[in-house]
């Protein structure tokens, strides 16, 4: 989920904020969880990706978190 910008999944929009934390998470719960707090905070997301803890998705949560320190596809301020 990209907050305004892409929405795959079952995750609720109406939590997300655009911003500036990245959040990759093994846990839908722990995403959600993630998102409203920083939403709280007024913070916002660049980008959330929950993935789950299957072992053959460790290429993912490697995968997801290069996206996530590019700063092309990320905010550093």
């Amino acid at each position: 989920m990209t907050a305004g910008e892409c929405k795959i999944g079952i995750m609720p929009a109406n939590i997300f904020k655009p911003g500036s934390v990245g959040i990759v998470s093994r846990s839908g719960t722990l995403t959600y969880e993630a998102v409203f707090q920083t939403t709280q905070e007024g913070l916002g997301q660049t980008t959330a990706v929950g993935i789950g803890g299957d072992r053959s998705r460790a290429r993912i949560h490697r995968h997801a978190g290069d996206v996530l320190a590019d700063p092309k596809t990320t905010s550093t301020s």
